[in-house]
């Protein structure tokens, strides 16, 4: 029974962490510019199983926050597309409409599970 409590703690840390990481990128997107910006290129960064969109943004070639959506690439990334961005400066990165859509669903979800991780051990 030990066992399976602390695999549980474990999970709601987790879970916690994650609602704590949207809440930020969520803050700095309240912080964040918006503005246009052209969708260039993708590239892989060193060390990463990711590609990453890269956006033409006031003149200067600045990737995204977030690794690009895998599903239907050709069709969310259309290259010399302008398309709306918010630029963090803090980051000095991009958030497109996909990191905007993950950060939102993410906090929404990831909040939600926190606050029933909250109700089951509280109550």
């Amino acid at each position: 029974m030990m066992l399976i409590t602390g695999a549980l703690a474990l999970i709601a840390v987790f879970i916690f962490l994650m609602a704590l990481l949207f809440l930020f990128f969520c803050l700095n997107l309240l912080f964040s510019k918006p503005g246009k910006a052209v969708f260039v290129r993708e590239y892989k960064p060193s060390g990463s199983r990711f590609s990453v969109a890269c956006y033409s943004f006031n003149g200067k070639e600045v990737p995204c926050i977030f690794p690009m959506e895998s599903a239907m690439k050709s069709r969310l990334y259309i290259p010399y597309k302008r398309c709306f961005v918010m630029y963090s400066k803090l980051l000095r990165r991009v958030y497109d409409i996909w990191a905007i859509l993950t950060c939102i669903l993410g906090l929404a979800f990831s909040g939600f599970a926190t606050a029933c991780i909250i109700k089951i051990v509280f109550l």
